[in-house]
């Protein structure tokens, strides 16, 4: 865990002080290709330190090992543990225009849980369904109650991606198609929520990703 922060800490710091400079490209290097960039099919290492560039979760850890917001502003716990409640940031969108809300959510969680890929099914093993409570408001429901859920919203279960994208399989969701779009010199559509935006990328011989609008929920370690 202390090398993956430390890694992912060095990326995020890395692509900060590039966004500091107009016009200029920053290369970076990892020790091998990152996998499908999807949050439910992705199971490499390098694969998870990219996406958290690329997509934000509902919520994050802090370098003092605290749950912080991310996507979500606040979050709360039924009393019999059997509910978890998140208020979602407003006016948020996806880099392809998709808005960010309640509904989106609750397509993200349900792909994790029935996506034939998914790899996120034993990580949400406990959920047994998903509620919209509001534009911005979204309810996980637990059989039986399981207090680390929590957590995993901070991890690869938490990402959340464009349901449109999604949809569509483009992006980060169907990495071989959009690795053969980029060889076509197509730009692959982005999905995600994160400090960048992917643009192309073909495996072995790099990826290039554009810095994606400032207004995006930032990491823990951007906030302390």
């Amino acid at each position: 865990m202390r090398t993956f922060r430390h890694l992912a800490m060095a990326f995020g710091l890395a692509l900060a002080l590039a966004g500091g400079a107009s016009a200029q490209e920053l290369r970076i290097g990892l020790q091998s290709d990152a996998d499908v960039l999807d949050p439910d099919q992705s199971r490499t290492f390098v694969g998870e330190i990219v996406s958290i560039s690329l997509c934000d979760k509902l919520i994050d850890i802090s370098r003092d090992l605290e749950l912080v917001p991310q996507l979500a502003t606040d979050w709360s716990w039924s009393e019999d543990g059997t509910a978890l409640t998140f208020k979602l940031r407003e006016g948020v969108t996806f880099h392809d225009g998709t808005p960010f809300d309640a509904e989106a959510v609750a397509y993200n969680i349900e792909r994790s849980m029935t996506l034939d890929e998914s790899r996120r099914r034993s990580d949400l093993a406990s959920v047994a369904g998903t509620g919209v409570l509001g534009d911005h408001e979204s309810r996980i429901d637990l059989t039986p109650p399981d207090a680390a859920l929590l957590t995993e919203m901070a991890n690869r279960p938490g990402v959340m991606i464009s349901p449109a994208a999604a949809r569509a399989g483009l992006a980060m969701v169907r990495g071989r198609s959009s690795r053969a779009r980029a060889r076509r010199g197509g730009r692959p559509r982005p999905a995600g929520r994160g400090r960048l935006s992917r643009r192309s990328d073909a495996r072995g011989a790099g990826a290039r990703y554009d810095r994606a609008d400032a207004d995006h929920a930032g990491r823990a370690g951007d906030r302390r």
